[in-house]
């Protein structure tokens, strides 16, 4: 047994609680509603039915007015004393409803009311006033007192009725601050006791819309309007609240704790990767390249690439994975960071070839930087090669003097001769392809000599081992390429890819040299703020340039060479060129712009690219061509974690597609503090579901349950999120219907009994009333916790005139997606029951209240409405 002021486990045959000292009652329950009922009360203070069988048939003549209300107790262990005391309920209602009338909120907090009401054994007055959000006070008219409910006996199951819902359409989605995640073409509305269904079809009707769901044990519809806009959604809630027979409106709201969401395990779904720091590697399509290479279950080779660049910054923990990373030469590689003219750190400290390494084959299994090619695991060798001479590290400028933080590099200093010399100990290493991001000082006709002297080595290279492929940088000067004026990049030859650099919209860079006349821009990739690693502060490094462009393109030529290794550099370059795209599309705007005619073939598209190959090499061996949609179904898994309570989860993994043999599929706790019952892997015959039931025991150690298919490697985790209720939540409250049947409300002064009361008029109440509907009220709710699922909160909220007023603490429940508070006192009770949302950066507790006021057991006043209260994540 629960106290009713506390909340606190009482034994069997206690009189007072332990925890509070308050008296605890007899346990007696409404048999119209299940709630617990008040001792003394007459009427259920949770739908108001007459308590017992043996109700007066008529009520006795109404007493003389200003009968006083007993003075309301705490709810709970009381705060620190102020003047005059005050009661949870009375300094509620005090604020919500008589605010307008000017009697002061703040007052009310600390007095007692007095109205003029039945006696105890009656029910309420024989006039009511009703009010309706956007309606008018009508005329009183006769109350009719609710009969008592006949006795029957208790079936075996419960018997709720016809019970159906239609889920929104994912188009018809919207997301605001007031509602969270709905559709702007749904509401739901709890019709009045006695209201049946062609009351709730006439309510659809006047909306404009249809009744597309139905729980009956409560009569709740759901109704599909023509919304499309938040305004719509809010028009539709108002407009039903104001209609006769609702008894509340609200929108289809998402709820987001029963199910938190499985997320992505792709190192492409690390926060490295968030927003636009994720857009160059998405207008390439790596993240499908990933998932059509995994679920086609191809067969790799082994490829090795060379970096003709600076010495490699030997520091860097993205060079320590799976992809093999190393050097020749001891002056390949440096211990000391990457630093401007001014002997500053410069880009977290990594050099040039370091950046253009990451993008290669950056570890993928330590958070952070990923490369294009770290698929490829240990089938990749990446060597890398100093070219410079005199200096460790390429000179830069600033591509917008306006905005200093985009750096472009330009080239370092080297020598045409020892150019030669380090590319031919590369290839002699046995690198197949080539990433050269050098180039001269900016394209010159005088250096028509020395380029042909690269066409020479290339053409030579080309004849005698084929498979050699060069891939080059456009360069940075904003220059015309015309195959004659920049030694190595922008040659018209079957083992040269060069490449330019675009914005992620398809933009050519304002820096990127382009082709014209006889010269060549192969193919384009993004280069403008490119994620190249991570630095000592945290913080992404990002920089712009062609350099950061070419090793993208590199990356997808080691994944064909890889997938099959008989290409040659020629069939390489034709299969980047056939699948390159000619448009990039901005995944917020849709709006698609085209990559313009001198930059190439178009932009890379890596994912299309590797299909192809596949597929070209299945043909050969005579086998069908693979479906992509299906590699990426056979590719993918989806999960969630739901709350049963705030320590037990059911976790769900979902796959759409499974090969011709099934899967297993293992859910794994990770960071430890909770523990899976029973076994940890699951067969999947067919596409379908498998769970897990999930005990959480540590919350503070924040554990994740990771779900994979074993067939592809796909996995996904879910986070169990255990939400912390302690501390100030900020939000409103709407009162948005009301019924008062009082008269007179008297207060008296909290600091002088001996000056006169103050006396609110009935016709007064009846205004106020009217003009507190549908207003939305500061409120916050501090929750002081006194276990995981229950503690006391204290409502805070502020009248018109910026005045804050503080109720008494009351208890509360938490069941893990569910808050209830219930305030019960001498004066009425208080009732409040939010669900818990996760979104974004913020947890939410929204739902209905209801708070009623009694005067020896009448009430005489009832207030409905909602809620909706949000603190950040911590």
């Amino acid at each position: 047994m629960k106290c009713t002021a506390c909340g606190a486990d009482v034994g069997a045959g206690q009189k007072f609680c332990t925890n509070c000292g308050a008296l605890v009652p007899e346990a007696r329950f409404c048999t119209n509603c299940g709630r617990p009922l008040v001792p003394g009360n007459a009427f259920c203070t949770g739908c108001g039915a007459r308590i017992g069988a043996d109700a007066p048939p008529t009520p006795p003549p109404a007493p003389a007015p200003a009968h006083s209300l007993p003075p309301a107790a705490p709810a709970g262990p009381a705060p620190a004393k102020r003047s005059g005391g005050s009661g949870a309920l009375v300094a509620v209602l005090a604020v919500v409803l008589l605010a307008a009338i000017g009697a002061g909120g703040f007052l009310l907090w600390n007095s007692t009311i007095k109205t003029s009401t039945a006696p105890v054994d009656a029910p309420p007055p024989a006039t009511e006033v009703a009010v309706k959000s956007g309606g008018t006070i009508p005329t009183a008219v006769p109350a009719v007192a609710k009969p008592s409910p006949s006795p029957t006996a208790t079936p075996s199951k419960p018997v709720l009725g016809k019970a159906e819902a239609k889920d929104p359409e994912p188009a018809k989605i919207i997301t605001s601050k007031e509602f969270g995640e709905a559709p702007a073409n749904q509401v739901a509305v709890v019709m009045k006791e006695g209201q049946t269904r062609q009351d709730a079809e006439r309510v659809a009707g006047e909306l404009g819309g249809t009744i597309v769901g139905e729980v009956e044990f409560f009569g709740m519809y759901q109704i599909e309007t023509k919304g499309t806009t938040e305004a719509d959604l809010k028009a539709s809630i108002s407009k039903a609240s104001g209609l006769a027979g609702v008894e509340v409106a609200f929108a289809n709201s998402a709820q987001y704790i029963r199910e938190i969401p499985c997320k992505s395990c792709s190192p492409f779904a690390d926060p490295f990767f968030d927003g636009e720091n994720g857009r160059a590697y998405g207008v390439i399509g790596v993240g499908r390249a990933w998932a059509i290479m995994k679920a086609s279950g191809v067969a790799l080779g082994d490829v090795t690439v060379g970096v003709a660049d600076t010495p490699l910054y030997n520091k860097s923990g993205e060079i320590k994975g799976t992809t093999n990373i190393n050097t020749i030469d001891p002056v390949d590689q440096t211990d000391q960071p990457s630093k401007d003219k001014a002997g500053n750190v410069r880009n977290g400290g990594l050099t040039h070839s370091t950046m253009v390494t990451h993008v290669i084959g950056a570890n993928p299994d330590n958070g952070g930087m990923a490369g294009v090619g770290s698929i490829l695991g240990n089938h990749v060798t990446v060597t890398v090669k100093n070219l410079s001479v005199g200096q460790t590290g390429f000179s830069e400028v600033a591509a917008d003097p306006n905005d200093p933080s985009k750096i472009v590099y330009t080239d370092g200093k080297t020598y045409t001769c020892s150019g030669f010399q380090r590319m031919a100990k590369l290839i002699q290493s046995g690198a197949t392809i080539i990433n050269y991001s050098w180039g001269p000082d900016h394209p010159d006709a005088s250096l028509e000599a020395e380029t042909k002297a690269y066409r020479i080595f290339l053409e030579k290279m080309q004849q005698k081992y084929p498979q050699v492929l060069f891939v080059a940088a456009a360069g940075n000067e904003n220059g015309d390429l015309n195959g004659k004026n920049y030694n190595l990049g922008g040659q018209k030859l079957p083992n040269v890819i060069t490449v330019g650099a675009i914005d992620n919209d398809g933009n050519r860079a304002d820096f990127s040299n382009k082709a014209t006349g006889d010269g060549e821009v192969t193919i384009s990739a993004p280069g403008v703020d490119v994620p190249l690693g991570t630095g000592p502060d945290g913080k992404v490094v990002k920089a712009s340039g062609t350099s950061f462009a070419t090793p993208m393109v590199t990356a997808a030529a080691a994944m064909l060479r890889s997938i099959n290794p008989k290409l040659t550099a020629e069939e390489i370059k034709q299969l980047l060129v056939a699948t390159a795209r000619r448009d990039v599309q901005n995944p917020d705007s849709k709006e698609t712009k085209m990559v313009p005619a001198n930059m190439g073939a178009g932009v890379l598209r890596v994912d299309e690219a590797v299909l192809k190959v596949i597929n070209d090499k299945l043909k050969t061996e005579g086998k069908q061509a693979l479906d992509p949609k299906r590699l990426e179904q056979l590719a993918s898994i989806e999960g969630s974690a739901s709350s049963k309570s705030a320590k037990e989860y059911t976790v769900k993994a979902k796959l759409d597609a499974v090969g011709s043999e099934g899967t297993d599929v293992k859910a794994e706790i990770r960071g430890g503090g909770a523990t899976v019952t029973g076994a940890p892997s699951k067969k999947l015959a067919a596409p379908g579901e498998v769970t897990w039931e999930v005990a959480l025991q540590d919350e503070k150690k924040k554990p994740t349950v990771r779900i994979c298919r074993l067939d592809t490697g796909a996995c996904c985790d879910a986070n169990l999120e255990v939400i912390d209720l302690n501390g100030k939540w900020e939000g409103t409250m709407t009162m948005t219907d009301a019924k008062f049947s009082g008269s007179d409300i008297v207060i008296p002064d909290p600091f002088d009994d001996k000056k006169p009361p103050t006396i609110i008029k009935k016709e007064d109440c009846e205004q106020a009333i009217k003009t507190q509907l549908g207003n939305a009220r500061p409120m916050t709710m501090d929750f002081q916790g006194q276990s995981p699922s229950t503690g006391m909160v204290t409502i805070v909220n502020v009248d018109e005139k910026g005045k804050e007023s503080r109720s008494n603490p009351m208890p509360y429940r938490f069941d893990g997606d569910r808050v209830t508070i219930d305030g019960k006192e001498q004066g009425g009770g208080l009732h409040f029951e939010g669900r818990v949302a996760v979104g974004g950066n913020d947890y939410t507790i929204s739902g209905p209240f209801s708070m009623t006021l009694e005067d020896k057991g009448a009430v005489v006043l009832r207030i409905t409405g909602s809620f909706s209260v949000s603190k950040p994540k911590q």
